[in-house]
């Protein structure tokens, strides 16, 4: 009978070591207790207001734009304000924005004389964000006439048409 290669002989004995070892139920440890899966590292927080101001104060406005006007786009029936007439903290780390039905500076709306003022912000040019998760805790209103929105929307305008980036926006309208 020929003598192996000394390579082949080391692959035969390591066969025969596997095929002996598992015979005889030496195999590969395998545990009866479950391994629990490590928890995913908790995402890097990327945007953040806890809104903790004295109420009455105005929202951070290196966070949030206010916007102002008459939106004729979407025929809504408020003017919206600046400063914190309509959005305002309450002292309590919470963000209120509040439709009224009034008037005070004579707004002329896309349908005349503006009945209501409200109050519309977003995070256009102050934060962005291709991809992640966005939370929010909200308490919205109820009733006949009373449009809550709270969304993210792209950031193309004509000079940058292809952004795939999302600012978020808030309002109540009427």
């Amino acid at each position: 009978m020929p003598t192996p290669s000394p390579r082949r002989a080391l692959r035969l004995a390591a066969l025969l070591t596997a095929a002996l070892a598992i015979t005889l139920g030496l195999g590969p440890a395998v545990s009866a207790v479950p391994v629990e899966p490590r928890p995913a590292a908790a995402a890097a927080v990327t945007f953040e207001d806890t809104f903790d101001g004295p109420a009455g104060a105005a929202v951070n406005s290196g966070k949030w734009n206010v916007e102002t006007g008459d939106n004729v786009n979407n025929h809504e029936r408020q003017w919206y304000t600046p400063g914190a007439s309509n959005a305002a903290l309450d002292g309590a780390g919470n963000l209120v924005i509040t439709a009224r039905r009034e008037n005070p500076g004579n707004y002329q709306c896309w349908y005349g004389r503006c009945e209501y003022t409200s109050a519309r912000l977003n995070t256009s040019g102050r934060f962005t964000q291709t991809y992640g998760h966005v939370e929010a805790r909200m308490k919205v209103p109820r009733g006949q006439g009373m449009w809550q929105a709270a969304a993210t929307s792209d950031t193309r305008t004509a000079s940058n048409p292809h952004s795939t980036n999302n600012s978020f926006a808030a309002e109540v309208s009427c």
